[in-house]
């Protein structure tokens, strides 16, 4: 029983990781590939310096439960 709850979890976190690297970097839009941000908190600082801040908060929210450890 214990294997089975061990091949499980390890099942489940290969699942997470994939669709997690789906939503963030294979998501196709209008046909082509987006771009890819790869700068620390780039976003975040664009929304912070702009005119509507809760922007950023809600990205910085989103930010924060797509990376959520599972488990937790």
């Amino acid at each position: 029983m214990k294997k089975v709850l061990n091949i499980g979890f390890y099942a489940g976190i290969v699942i997470y990781l994939f669709l997690v690297a789906s939503a963030t970097l294979l998501i196709r839009r209008g046909g082509s590939f987006r771009s890819v941000n790869l700068v620390p908190f780039r976003q975040i600082w664009e929304f912070m310096s702009g005119p509507n801040p809760a922007i950023s908060r809600i990205n910085l929210l989103g930010n924060v439960a797509m990376f959520i450890p599972m488990g937790i």
